[in-house]
């Protein structure tokens, strides 16, 4: 028997400091690697990135980023849009000579049934179903306040 005992240790950890933790959401922000290659550059284990992205003030910050990134496709797509229902005119109107009647009449398809409806339409009525209950309660409430002092004053 040797002497020596051949162990396999797993690497330590670097714990992961401010400036390193901001470094890490630059990387983030910029998509510089994906999760496997964010651990690995920065030394940490699927865990170590778990608990650092579950922290209340990370999650925060890469939560808003997300929102902003969804706003901006979401403005990027609403510019391309109009541009393609433009192109869409200039065909159902026979401006654009390279068209032919089946394509303008596709385009004129295409225009009748473009969804106008603006993207947060769902956000709004959802509002206005919470408003509405909360109105519901306010009515329900002032009835109820009215049928006392209307009991108490018989």
């Amino acid at each position: 028997m040797s002497g020596t005992k051949s162990r396999s240790r797993k690497p330590r950890r670097k714990k992961l400091t401010a400036s390193r933790a901001k470094a890490m959401l630059r990387d983030i922000f910029e998509a510089r690697h994906d999760l496997s290659g964010l651990a690995e550059v920065y030394d940490q284990t699927p865990e170590q990135l778990s608990a650092w992205a579950n922290d209340a003030g990370n999650r925060a910050v890469l939560r808003g980023l997300c929102e902003l990134a969804d706003l901006q496709t979401q403005l990027m797509l609403s510019r391309y849009r109009q541009l393609a229902v433009g192109e869409l005119i200039r065909q159902a109107t026979g401006e654009d000579e390279r068209v032919t009647p089946e394509q303008a009449r596709k385009a004129c398809v295409d225009l009748l049934r473009a969804d106008l409806n603006p993207p947060n339409a769902n956000t709004a009525a959802e509002a206005d179903a919470s408003s509405n209950t909360e109105q519901d309660d306010l009515r329900a409430l002032r009835d109820a306040l009215f049928d006392q002092a209307e009991g108490g004053a018989s």
